[in-house]
């Protein structure tokens, strides 16, 4: 347990109270400045041409209700928000928008009406058709090698993952919005599993329990159910979402299935695996933790008696105890117990937890097939049935590379569903290298989750350099990722030493155990924005994240010579939101000058595309910290707001616009300054809103943000933290559990 648990802290995290004031902000909208007048003519001639060429040759289009998917397909310069061609490819001319894609949208079109569309694009009757006929560089039909994405029918088989009668694949169902296509679809995909095409997958088999009113998650997980069962509930339930793990007997099987028209995307199911290593018995005494917090640990479960008293509790395991992989779930039981006594030579705080054992992981040598499936159905009983562990250890990790790393896989995609849904924070392994690959590894691109990577110790038992064992970010869609790292190699039950990232995310998910503890209102994006606030390093390392989340001092209390405030708030888009009447400490102040650092990190709950395909983010968030500069004017300290006024391409890869998670730090500043105060910018952004499942911006909820700011101080003897309290008065409080804020020195 910590060194200080039960006694007050003398500087713990702050709670910023200040209510923000909301301003209306004017759209762009579209017009003869936004029209590439240079191609329009052009573009016009083209386009006119390949509708009309669509329309005559209608038998080599796929159909389902009068309807087909057609690619628009953008110009590089054309992909930002702004330019979605909704003025073309209106209800007046049959095309409804059903997803986003890298290089531009997948329409649903009425094939009846492409003359009509045609003859729009002809025509040009206003401005804002105009700009979208000069932004769409060529429409064509969606096809098999949309599919295929540029794998060959051998390439997906042989990765798939196979038992003794055929091999796994996931398939999505072709979304449409129109109900009668919808049906139409369903009624070709029940044609494959009646001609044995296609064979349903069961569930693995979950205990029963009721289903929970609030969020639709079963208390238990649900019963066993076949996959395409589900599939087609699913995408009649959402208008037009439906997934599903099959069994293919055959190549045959699998051209058969790519070709029926059916298939909106496809790819093989890998299993789940985690570092392999020889087994160990503890020789220490493993200490007694009655009121420590619990992380569920889903690995290969906990088989050594020494560390039983130290289960809270145990799920019914989906893999037998034979197959499972029990070094390594005793391995990281143990540091999730008591990890720093075992390691008492490194920099790690004097923290243990309580373990959730799911047991759910095989070891390599088995021949148990652990499919994602079947992982997701045993976390969504589990996040029912164990609501007190809001911390998710996952030292797993798929293992394989995807075939397509830029984009989101399933795995992450589900389980960042299944975390928001439960309102819990996954602690997720980056992976470690095999082979030729270095990239991080599924789960690890989920957007809901902490992601960790590995770092090595220094002599004198710091933080040093990136484990050369450990795979590297940055993640998919422009994410970010790991957002932190931490020790690799340490010594575990048996008083061995194992290296992986699967060790260093166990060390994490203690802290972000013990942070949730502690604060009076957690979140899962207020712990992960505190343990990303707290990390060292000044920029983004695709190797280390942000850094290491520990200093001498937990997230949850101020480091000497700093002061964090931490607080929550809803967005809306088509306004910008300020916090106004920061004061500026007078230790950051030189004369008439900032010249200390301060960090600033944010963290949105994102809306996701539900295809997990391109464009996944439909929300994104800019902040800033400004302060009143010598002209008399609002001026950027953290953040540049550029976002928006970048071109699409260079705000997408620079500033990792669409990245749910802004962090700026700088260590000093030196910035005239024309007030005493500081304020925080904000403002909420959203794109693809058309998709299955998404509010439109008229109806849309506030968008959840978790944010927090450290100001920095020149020493750490400065009395920057009880300034700060005393110039905030009432609009401050303590973010800790039965901890009120102290002013130690009073002046």
């Amino acid at each position: 347990m910590a060194e200080n648990q039960g006694q007050p802290l003398l500087r713990p995290a702050l709670r910023l109270m200040i209510e923000p004031v909301p301003d209306p902000v004017e759209g762009r909208g579209k017009g003869r400045t936004t029209t590439k007048l240079d191609r329009l003519e052009e573009q016009q001639e083209r386009l006119v041409r390949r509708l009309q060429q669509l329309d005559r040759r209608r038998e080599n289009l796929t159909l389902h209700g009068g309807k087909t998917l057609l690619i628009v397909r953008m110009f590089d310069d054309s992909l930002a928000q702004t330019h979605t061609p909704t003025d073309l490819f209106d209800l007046e001319a049959g095309c409804r928008f059903v997803a986003p894609r890298s290089d531009g949208y997948l329409v649903e079109v009425e094939v009846a009406k492409l003359q009509v569309l045609a003859r729009r694009v002809a025509q040009a009757p206003n401005w804002a058709v105009k700009a979208d006929i000069s932004r769409v560089e060529t429409i064509r039909r969606f096809q098999q090698r949309e599919v295929l994405r540029g794998r060959t029918l051998d390439q997906l088989w042989d990765r798939a993952m196979e038992d003794e009668s055929g091999r796994y694949f996931l398939m999505w169902l072709r979304p449409y919005h129109d109900d009668e296509a919808r049906e139409e679809l369903l009624k070709s995909f029940q044609r494959l599993t009646q001609d044995r095409v296609i064979v349903p997958v069961l569930s693995a088999p979950q205990p029963e329990a009721p289903v929970e009113p609030q969020r639709g998650i079963a208390s238990g997980a649900r019963l066993r159910t076949t996959s395409i069962t589900r599939a087609m509930g699913n995408y009649r339930r959402t208008r037009g979402v439906g997934r599903a793990v099959v069994k293919l007997a055959s190549q045959s099987d699998l051209l058969r299935l790519v070709a029926s028209g059916t298939v909106f995307r496809l790819d093989p199911v890998r299993p789940v695996r985690v570092t392999s290593g020889q087994p160990g018995v503890t020789a220490m005494q493993v200490p007694v933790l009655h009121d420590a917090p619990v992380v569920a640990v889903i690995d290969g479960g906990l088989h050594d008696p020494a560390y039983k008293a130290a289960e809270a509790w145990s799920m019914p395991p989906i893999v037998p105890d034979h197959e499972a992989d029990q070094m390594h779930g005793n391995a990281i039981s143990s540091l999730i117990v008591h990890g720093h006594e075992l390691n008492s030579h490194l920099d790690l705080p004097a923290l243990g937890a309580r373990v959730g054992t799911a047991q759910a992981v095989p070891h390599r040598s088995s021949n148990t097939l652990m499919k994602p499936d079947d992982l997701l159905d045993m976390l969504q009983a589990m996040a029912a049935r164990h609501r007190e562990a809001r911390v998710w250890n996952m030292s797993l990790n798929l293992d394989e590379l995807e075939d397509e790393p830029e984009q989101m896989s399933d795995l992450g995609h589900q389980l960042a569903g299944l975390a928001r849904a439960a309102g819990v924070l996954p602690v997720v392994s980056i992976g470690n290298i095999s082979g030729q690959n270095d990239v991080l590894l599924p789960p690890a691109d989920c957007e809901a989750a902490l992601t960790v990577g590995g770092r090595l110790a220094t002599r004198k038992g710091g933080v040093g350099a990136h484990c050369p064992r450990c795979c590297q970010g940055p993640g998919p869609e422009g994410m970010l990722k790991p957002e932190v790292s931490w020790f690799s190699r340490l010594s575990v039950l048996g008083n061995q030493q194992m290296v992986g990232s699967s060790f260093a995310t166990a060390m994490v998910s203690v802290l972000a155990a013990h942070t949730f503890d502690r604060l009076r209102s957690p979140t899962p994006d207020l712990v992960r924005a505190l343990l990303i606030n707290r990390s060292e390093l000044d920029g983004h390392d695709p190797r280390l994240g942000w850094g290491t989340p520990y200093d001498g001092t937990p997230p949850w209390e101020c480091a000497p010579g700093t002061v964090t405030m931490t607080w929550q708030a809803t967005l809306l888009p088509g306004l910008e939101y300020h916090w106004d009447g920061i004061p500026i400490p007078a230790e950051m102040l030189d004369g008439d000058r900032i010249m200390c650092g301060a960090t600033l990190t944010a963290v949105l709950e994102p809306l996701v595309s539900p295809f997990a395909g391109p464009n996944y983010f439909s929300t994104r968030v800019e902040v800033a910290l400004q302060h009143m500069g010598a002209n008399g004017k609002w001026q950027n300290l953290l953040g540049t707001m550029k976002e928006s006024t970048l071109a699409e391409h260079d705000a997408r890869n620079d500033l990792k616009k669409w990245h749910p998670v802004r962090h700026v730090k700088k260590n000093k500043f030196n910035k005239g300054v024309g007030g005493g105060e500081l304020r925080l910018r904000a403002r909420l952004y959203t794109r693809d809103l058309y998709q299955p499942g998404l509010p439109n911006r008229t109806n849309m909820a506030p968008q959840n943000v978790a944010f927090v700011l450290t100001l920095k101080s020149p020493t750490a003897a400065s009395t920057i933290y009880d300034s700060t309290v005393r110039n905030l008065g009432s609009f401050v409080e303590s973010a800790v559990f039965e901890q009120d804020v102290t002013v130690v020195n009073e002046v």
